[in-house]
């Protein structure tokens, strides 16, 4: 409520002579108040729906996850921006604004898997996005993600985008964005495996059961090594 709040003192801009009144002094209190007050985080319900608004500008992007609380305020869950690459702060708008979505989802993956919920951004950038899909693999690398989860699109204009289209015009300088290939795996270490070889190819040791006797109830066929051999015909 930014606006609304500073009417009395966006009406001393005009042609008329400027007077710092009472009205124009409250308004200038109330705003430090605002400022000076830290955004309260809240813990996610999952049994209510979650809503992601994302948006992009020339320098990075941002995204805020919310729901709407019983009291009809937004009760923020978490707030986060990134700062573009040289290569990407050339993409083309709707490309950003398609990156912008596919980052937040990716950053949130943990909260928004297998729950249905709303994405609020510029929908013109889906739109494109489902027109241009196969022209490039990298956009149908997004477009494949995207189907990943369920969510219903709402388009959200510049006006009522005003955090989101903060942070991305103040991205946080410490977070590079990764290249395409990493924003699209799960967060975390690549699983490893625990054994360098298939199960198939490493023999039962029979020394290592429980059991004193159990070698002779093992069939003969697991008492030594299987191998594996290609047969070219």
């Amino acid at each position: 409520n930014f606006s609304t709040i500073a009417v009395p003192m966006t009406r001393l801009l005009g042609k008329r002579k400027f007077v710092w009144d009472r009205d124009a002094e409250k308004a200038f209190v109330n705003l430090k108040r605002a400022l000076s007050n830290p955004l309260k985080l809240h813990r996610p319900n999952f049994k209510e729906r979650f809503i992601l608004q994302t948006d992009a500008s020339a320098c990075g992007m941002g995204a805020v996850l919310y729901q709407n609380g019983p009291d009809h305020q937004k009760y923020v869950i978490s707030c986060a921006s990134a700062k573009f690459s040289r290569a990407e702060t050339k993409y083309h708008a709707n490309e950003q604004e398609v990156l912008a979505v596919v980052w937040a989802i990716r950053k949130y993956r943990h909260l928004l898997e297998n729950q249905e919920f709303t994405l609020r951004t510029d929908s013109r950038a889906l739109m494109w996005l489902e027109k241009y899909r196969d022209d490039r693999a990298k956009l149908t690398r997004y477009a494949l993600l995207l189907q990943e989860f369920k969510f219903t699109v709402e388009h959200c204009p510049g006006a009522q985008n005003h955090l989101p289209d903060f942070l991305s015009r103040n991205p946080d300088e410490e977070i590079l964005v990764p290249i395409d290939e990493d924003r699209l795996s799960p967060p975390g270490p690549p699983p490893q495996m625990k054994t360098p070889e298939p199960v198939i190819l490493q023999s039962v040791n029979p020394k290592l059961t429980t059991s004193p006797d159990s070698r002779s109830r093992i069939p003969p066929v697991f008492l030594h090594s299987v191998e594996l051999n290609q047969i070219d015909e």
